[in-house]
């Protein structure tokens, strides 16, 4: 891919930045409210953290990756959402967003306010382990069982079999 083809597909992606905000800000006022408020956030910072180095934007897909780890732990017991940590990760986000608009060629690291944590004892049983390995020759079952170990706090390595 030529250096103008580029900097038009970063450029295109860096104006969807004003909608992104926008639907992160309304999600997160609307948490209480609205069932899907929480659902909608992950789906945009997911979403981000998949896109952002397809149009080399590292930082973003790095930030967005480890958001939504802590939105995934919130989706499974939402009695974990702390109010100040959720403003952390949005004033985090914002903070991203408007180094890359003022220099698209930003390529600093945004640390994120927290890192989610291992599971608690109570949340897996005393003792329990808190890593699984994932193995599959099955792409989306590894993909469905990284999901589901992640939400309950696991950390999880994949391997394919047969790849």
């Amino acid at each position: 891919m030529d250096a103008t083809t580029l900097k038009l597909l970063r450029d295109s992606y860096l104006a969807t930045f004003a909608d992104k905000r926008r639907s992160v800000h309304e999600a997160c006022s609307a948490l209480g409210e609205d069932p899907d408020a929480l659902h909608r956030l992950q789906r945009t910072v997911h979403s981000m953290a998949g896109s952002g180095s397809s149009f080399g934007f590292e930082a973003i897909s790095e930030y967005c990756q480890a958001m939504s780890r802590r939105i995934r732990l919130w989706l499974s017991d939402p009695g974990l959402i702390d109010p100040d940590e959720l403003e952390a990760w949005t004033r985090g986000f914002d903070r991203l967003l408007d180094h890359l608009e003022r220099d698209p060629s930003w390529s600093g690291r945004m640390e994120a306010p927290v890192e989610p944590s291992s599971p608690t004892s109570s949340q897996v049983g005393a003792g329990a382990p808190t890593h699984a390995l994932v193995i599959d020759g099955n792409a989306d079952t590894r993909r469905l069982l990284t999901l589901i170990l992640e939400q309950q706090g696991y950390t999880v390595d994949v391997v394919a079999l047969g790849a």
